[in-house]
């Protein structure tokens, strides 16, 4: 398997931060010379060359002061203008490859804070998310083999509550796994219309019934509030934890607040949600009245491990893999904390809005699917097959390449990424130069396999991580053909 991409040289996981980063950004090597910038630098910068320069003598950095960055003690200098300069490492797994800078006018601090801490979390992602494609593998076939079992023991009241205690242990497994390697990844379990309300209303009643008498439950759910896209679980255990902590951080008596309201970011207010695409949202809220977060550890808290708790209550992860939940909705957390008066969460998750359906005949509609794992390849197919679509069965890039520039047209490609001979991506890239648009399905075991670029450029319609349920994948599939 190609893995180039992966490899130091490439910096795509660099480039990807830089772009996102609405500052004036750039990216310079161990050797000291800038490699890449963003186009905020480039607008303000346009008649200097850059590129190859010394970032020392460009931005005026003493050199001695570069042994003091660490990722966890970013440098922060002065410049002309009361214009504040940060840079950061960047970490190909454990290895030190690079350095970010960005600048802004220190009128702004808080967006500095919020764009410094989400080049850390990807950072943090990056190190949690090398391990998953063949336990992965596994499970899908799993999830595969428990679809099938489940339409052909209809009948079988004896053995069905055995298939249901596998597939509960199964997602049980899957939710371990995606715990850690979701951190910071668009990859959540099967999303589905939600509504916020009556979530709330779920959550509000076990929170009234479990939490402490002295700790007042105040609740404000207005009507009309609008639907999220989402996986409803998730977004019931980022809530039910944000509550959880703030039930802890209350010593005696006080109050905790649960709200929700739409929201719509503009031009108007986008400088104070710079991390988010303009659009509707719902803003869920979490305030307390306890004892508050110091502006020290509000600054670590949502990395793994960290924790204020006492040793042996708490692992540390809570609030980690909530970032991860929220990052995976495409949406953002915020906090707001002040010894001695409370902290207030606000996780904001993109609108809903219910698209018209159509109704598309399955019939003599043609799926290639290609993937070298044959046990969980041919599951899919049948289960494919037994909702009518006619599935063509291949084993790699190379075989994907001569059945769709010599042999058929087909409706739609569902192609693995990590494959030998020709892997998934290289394939796709070869499809494209030839000009063969079918639509196209990228499957994979790895949180990193395409970046948002690439699959853009590619014009991949859907990426799936393994592992995934066959519904997942079936809706996917009925929206593209």
């Amino acid at each position: 398997m190609s893995r180039k991409k992966n490899l130091p040289e490439d910096y795509s996981e660099a480039k990807k931060i830089i772009n996102n980063n609405p500052l004036p950004s750039v990216f310079f090597g161990l050797d000291e010379k800038i490699l890449f910038y963003n186009k905020s630098f480039k607008g303000e910068n346009k008649n200097v060359k850059v590129k190859g320069q010394n970032a020392f003598s460009f931005f005026s950095i003493p050199p001695e002061d570069i042994k003091k960055i660490s990722p966890r003690n970013p440098y922060r200098f002065i410049g002309k203008e009361n214009t504040e300069y940060i840079i950061s490492p960047f970490l190909e797994g454990k290895k030190k490859v690079g350095y970010f800078l960005f600048y802004h006018s220190r009128l702004n601090p808080e967006l500095e804070e919020n764009i410094l801490q989400s080049q850390k979390m990807e950072t943090i992602g990056k190190l949690a998310s090398g391990m998953a494609h063949d336990f992965n593998n596994l499970l899908s076939s799993i999830f595969g083999s428990l679809n099938l079992l489940k339409r052909k023991l209809v009948n079988r009241e004896d053995v069905k509550y055995l298939v249901e205690n596998i597939e509960s242990c199964s997602i049980r497994a899957t939710d371990l796994t995606k715990g850690l390697l979701n951190y910071g990844k668009p990859t959540p379990r099967r999303k589905t219309p939600v509504n916020p309300a009556d979530l709330l209303k779920e959550l509000l009643r076990v929170v009234t019934e479990t939490f402490p008498e002295q700790i007042q439950i105040i609740s404000d759910i207005p009507s009309g509030l609008q639907n999220i896209m989402g996986n409803s679980t998730e977004i019931y255990q980022v809530l039910l934890n944000l509550c959880i902590n703030a039930k802890e951080a209350i010593k005696n008596k006080g109050k905790i607040t649960v709200e929700a309201r739409n929201i719509l970011i503009d031009a108007d207010n986008q400088q104070q949600h710079s991390l988010l695409a303009p659009g509707n949202y719902v803003r869920f809220s979490v305030i307390d009245t306890g004892e508050g977060i110091s502006e020290q550890n509000l600054k670590k808290i949502f990395e793994p491990y960290f924790s204020t708790k006492k040793k042996d209550t708490g692992s540390g992860l809570g609030l980690y893999v909530t970032y991860g939940i929220v990052k995976a909705h495409n949406g953002q957390i915020d906090i707001t904390s002040k010894i001695g008066e409370g902290t207030r969460f606000d996780i904001y998750i993109p609108s809903y809005e219910e698209p018209t359906e159509e109704n598309i005949s399955t019939a003599e509609k043609i799926i290639v699917l290609a993937d070298d794992e044959i046990m969980l390849r041919d599951l899919l197919a049948e289960l494919l097959e037994s909702y009518d679509y006619e599935v063509v069965c291949v084993q790699n890039g190379a075989e994907v390449y001569k059945v769709l520039t010599e042999e058929i047209k087909a409706d739609l490609l569902i192609i693995d990424f990590n494959m030998p001979e020709m892997d998934g991506l290289t394939c796709i890239k070869n499809l494209r130069k030839t000009n063969v648009r079918t639509k196209t399905i990228l499957s994979t075991g790895s949180a990193t396999a395409a970046n948002d670029a690439e699959i853009s450029n590619l014009q991949i319609d859907a990426v799936l991580t393994k592992p995934y349920e066959f519904e997942q994948m079936l809706e996917v599939v009925r929206k593209l053909i």
